[in-house]
């Protein structure tokens, strides 16, 4: 797989290239190369930049974005602030217009492919045409669509779309995508795709599996669109490929070079204080200890003061290595006199792992959370961390993630299991956590198979789709714009009552470029929601 840092290569190609091809001094028959080297460097060069563009930003919104990754328990904010009780959805933010900005791109490399007949190209940026603008709807509701992007045109005030008609250009589009690329005579270019080395199957798979996330998003509004699009794919899989290893996933490396292409968690982008700000919830932590997952000592770190019982233990440091990485952890003995100001928010003893307490603003709460009492201390010694995993610069398990095979075996699981489709619901479900474990590097069958095992479907339907959200939602950590999308759409897990005071918001706000700027239009979008009001709660078309 290659990098973002290929990217370098192709924007020097471009800038030289575009440079030479302006001269007045050239020949004719120099133009006309020099014309035709530029358009297929230009294509090459926003192949990349759209790829690493809708990758990253993708990924900072499941991890380094608080808000999000803290809505869906992956984690808390030891600092309290307003993402952990879902306040901080009443800010405007500037999600739209990066999306928007990013299409400008993709709208204009969908159209040079076209004149170039190049319908591989073509069939590739429609499926990133088809992600941005899904994410448009998906966050927002109502959204620009039709009219998107042509003020050359003369549309200045372009005005909103129905989700219902996005939603279906969407897979419209998806399914052109990857008939396109299969029926191209061309190829892409290798050095410009950084993340398939223009391998076209894998962009099909890749255009197929998302049409599959799509038609999942709409199956509770539009099953027979579910019905007649699953059957397809599932009904010709030659035609119709998806993601089915590890090695088909939508996942761009991070070289860990510069801030700009380095994992976000990476001490170039993060500092200490703001990766151990970061805490696992203590439903993903309880759920990791109850099933034994061998998840657990790839992602979390042991706490570093954990309470023992044991008075002999009282000082003992140990060394705690987990995948890799070593953990020098220190007990410390519960006496009986422990100051009952801190002893009433013990929850976990003689354990390494303990989650932080979720759903919470009370910094008092958080840092004293199991008990700990060091309060000039930036981090809580008695909670369990993420593992330094996460605070790598560049890793071969971190990736900026868009897609993953597991995803589309656990959205078969549900299909499956909601009769959407005829297949075995339990072979789709182990698969998907088998691809999971793999992705994490957990490579061996017994332990694939034993942890299968403890998580097995069972009970009636319902029980059954809670175990199957609850695992995909363990599987999409920090694919957390995702698991947003689906727990907003099935209520599963529920998390309804960790924030007791209010709802999980279900849309963002528009930003006030719209209300200002494109106020009819604006108008007119916000009166599709239910009820009418451009705020964090009005619901948008998949909920009414």
């Amino acid at each position: 797989m290659k990098t973002i840092t290929n990217k370098i290569r192709i924007v020097i190609l471009f800038l030289v290239f575009g440079t030479f091809g302006c001269s007045d001094h050239l020949q004719i028959d120099d133009l006309e190369l020099k014309r035709d080297a530029t358009e297929k460097t230009y294509l090459e060069f926003t192949l990349a930049s759209v790829i690493k563009n809708a990758a990253t930003k993708y990924q900072d919104l499941s991890y380094d974005d608080l808000l999000l990754p803290c809505t869906v328990m992956h984690y808390q904010t030891l600092s309290g602030e307003t993402q952990n009780t879902y306040l901080d959805f009443y800010h405007v933010r500037g999600d739209w217009d990066n999306f928007y900005s990013q299409l400008k791109l993709v709208l204009a490399s969908v159209k040079l492919a076209q004149e170039e007949e190049n319908k591989a190209y073509e069939g590739v940026f429609l499926i990133f045409k088809s992600m941005l603008f899904g994410m448009a709807t998906d966050l927002y509701g109502p959204a620009i669509y039709t009219e998107a992007l042509q003020a050359r045109e003369g549309i200045i005030y372009p005005k909103y779309d129905k989700e219902e008609a996005i939603y279906q250009g969407i897979l419209d589009d998806l399914k052109s995508a990857n008939q396109l690329i299969k029926e191209s005579t061309k190829s892409i270019s290798s050095q410009g795709d950084i993340l398939y080395e223009g391998d076209l199957l894998k962009w099909r798979k890749f255009a197929n599996s998302l049409r599959l996330r799509y038609l999942m998003r709409v199956s509770d509004k539009k099953p027979d669109w579910a019905q007649a699009g699953f059957s397809e794919i599932l009904g010709n899989p030659s035609e119709y490929p998806i993601f089915e290893t590890v090695d088909d996933n939508a996942g761009l490396a991070y070289p860990g070079v510069t801030s700009d292409n380095s994992w976000p968690g990476g001490p170039l982008s993060m500092g200490d204080n703001g990766f151990l700000n970061r805490k696992p919830t203590r439903m993903l932590v309880d759920s990791l200890v109850k099933y034994n997952d061998p998840r657990i000592s790839v992602w979390l770190a042991p706490a570093a003061k954990p309470w023992t019982t044991d008075p002999s233990k009282d000082g003992l440091t140990e060394i705690v290595s987990q995948y890799g990485y070593d953990y020098e952890i220190t007990w410390e003995y519960l006496a009986d006199d422990f100051d009952p100001e801190y002893k009433k928010y013990i929850v976990n003893t003689d354990s390494y792992w303990t989650g932080i307490f979720p759903g919470t603003t009370s910094a008092s709460q958080l840092r004293h959370d199991n008990g700990h009492y060091d309060l000039n201390a930036n981090d809580n010694y008695k909670i369990s961390s993420y593992s330094k995993l996460f605070h790598e610069n560049t890793n071969d398990l971190l990736k900026a993630t868009i897609m993953n095979s597991d995803e589309v075996y656990f959205i078969l699981a549900e299909a499956a299991e909601k009769g959407i489709i005829s297949g075995n619901t339990e072979n789709y479900y182990n698969s998907a956590i088998e691809l999971s474990l793999k992705r994490w590097a957990i490579t061996d069958g017994t332990a694939i198979s034993q942890f299968q095992s403890r998580v097995a479907l069972s009970g009636n339907t319902q029980r059954r789709l809670i175990q199957i959200a609850t695992q995909k939602w363990l599987a999409m950590l920090f694919i957390s714009t995702e698991t947003y999308l689906d727990i907003r759409r099935t209520g599963l897990p529920d998390f309804s009552s960790i924030v007791t005071s209010r709802e999980i918001p279900v849309r963002f706000r528009y930003p006030t470029s719209e209300s200002g700027q494109n106020a009819e239009n604006y108008k007119e979008g916000v009166s599709w929601l239910s009820p009418g009001e451009d705020n964090e709660h009005s619901k948008v078309w998949l909920l009414q």
